[in-house]
Parts: structure tokens; C-alpha cells; sequence
């Protein structure tokens, strides 16, 4: 801001002496206020692409924000992708947290994990990996209403594609259910229920779970509710649910 400042008042030093010069030859007509003209004119051109340079380097604009593609889900699988390449792709989290949990496969045993938190123009994407070789063992994803660039739902092979924007709680997912939980918060609430795909090899070993942000009693009533985040995950366990503020105030 001062610096700012000092520039304005050299400018308007300049027009003065620039005045001056005028008035001067104007009384004269010698040379030397011809020379004090130009010497004028000169730093004043030179002071006004200072500043208009300042003003424009002073000017941060917003970057672009990456779009996933609709296939995102299908490109990347926890357990053959690492972090590094979720960084080399996609450049530094906005947020990364160590969570825990109590296994319940364990005997009580706490797991603890990093969670990579990323914003994309069309999604909000939780990236988990285990605390030591930084493998991602969970893809948990709340994508925007955005018709441009829709995101597709994973479900097992018998279902056909739909973009995560008409998703609904097929009947597979029920049939094929590994855990059904339901939470009640303050100011949220989610249900969902966590499948396993066990009869198709190349996602056998993978637990998909589909949650709504409503809150219901029983797993059947999600029957043809709407799936509004998905989280692809290695473990019954860790399923990180992303808070819906998220999205209402984004």
C-alpha cells in the first residue's frame, strides 16, 4: 500500500514538472525547457508501466479446479494405486488427518490411517491410505449435481452404469449386504449399507459402500433411495463418510 502510494505521488510530481516545462517554453522559448519536457514525458511513461505492472502482479487469480472424469471410480481401485500417484495426478490435498478406529476384526485392535482430502469442480474425493507404504486402501467420493460431468456409480457387473446424480439403492446391494449403520448427528445424518461383490473376481475383494444423508431404521428401506456419496474401500471397516456440510456450503 505505501509503496502504492509513493508511486502515485511521483506520477503526480511528474505532471507538474511537466506543466512547468510547458509554461516555461511557452515564456522563453529556449531549449531548456524542451529538454525538461521530454525528461518529464520519459519518467512518466516509465512510471505508468510500473504501476500498471504492480497493479496486474498484485492480481491472484483463482485456478481452475480440476474435473474428474466420469470413469474415476473405475481408474482408480484401492489397492493398486499409492498416494504418490494421486499426488502426481492431481497435486497436494486441501486437508490430510490421521484417523482411528476400533476393529471389530481385530479384538478391539485400533487402526490408524491418513485420509487426503481433495476438491474437485465436480466432486469431493477422501483419499485413505495405510500409515506406512502410503497405499490407498479407500476411495470415498460425494459428487456435485453436476449434469456437465457427471461421475458413474460403481455396482456389481449385473447392474448397468448410471451417473451418480440418478443412483439408486438397487436390489443387489441389499442382497449382497456386509453391514448396514446408520447415524444420527446434531445437525446431519447418514444410513448406509456396505456390500461385497464376492462372485465377481475382479471386485471380489473389494467392500463398496452406498450411503444416502437421510436417516433409516432398516437396510430395506434404502430400496430405490437415492445414493448420494460411495466409498470403494479394501476393509469392512474403513469407510470414511464425508460430512454433508461439505457439500451444502461449497
Amino acid at each position: 500500500m505505501i509503496e502504492f502510494l509513493r508511486n502515485k505521488y511521483i506520477i503526480i510530481f511528474e505532471i507538474i514538472v511537466l506543466i512547468l516545462s510547458i509554461i516555461w517554453f511557452w515564456n522563453s522559448r529556449e531549449i531548456e525547457p524542451i529538454i525538461t519536457f521530454i525528461g518529464s514525458i520519459s519518467f512518466l511513461i516509465a512510471s505508468l508501466g510500473k504501476l500498471r505492472n504492480k497493479n496486474k502482479n498484485e492480481v491472484i487469480e483463482r485456478p481452475d479446479q480440476k474435473i474428474l472424469h466420469q470413469n474415476f471410480l473405475y481408474d482408480y481401485i484401492p489397492g493398486e494405486v499409492g498416494i504418490s500417484k494421486i499426488i502426481e495426478d492431481f497435486g497436494q490435498p486441501r486437508k490430510i488427518t490421521l484417523e482411528t478406529l476400533d476393529s471389530e476384526n481385530l479384538c478391539n485392535e485400533i487402526i490408524e490411517y491418513y485420509v487426503y482430502e481433495y476438491k474437485f469442480s465436480n466432486a469431493i474425493v477422501l483419499f485413505s491410505t495405510d500409515t506406512e507404504l502410503g497405499n490407498i486402501i479407500a476411495i470415498t467420493l460425494l459428487p456435485y449435481c453436476d449434469e456437465k460431468y457427471p461421475i458413474i456409480c460403481r455396482y456389481s457387473f449385473v447392474e448397468n452404469e448410471e451417473n451418480m446424480d440418478i443412483a439408486e439403492f438397487k436390489k443387489s446391494i441389499i442382497t449382497h449386504m456386509r453391514n448396514f449403520e446408520n447415524k444420527m448427528y446434531s445437525n446431519w445424518c447418514y444410513s448406509a449399507i456396505t456390500s461385497r461383490y464376492a462372485d465377481y473376481r475382479p471386485i471380489m475383494y473389494l467392500y463398496f459402500t452406498y450411503i444416502n444423508y437421510n436417516y433409516f431404521e432398516e437396510a430395506d428401506d434404502l430400496y430405490l433411495e437415492k445414493i448420494e456419496s460411495i466409498c470403494v474401500s479394501t476393509s469392512s471397516e474403513i469407510h470414511p463418510i464425508i460430512h454433508f456440510d461439505k457439500v451444502l456450503f461449497s
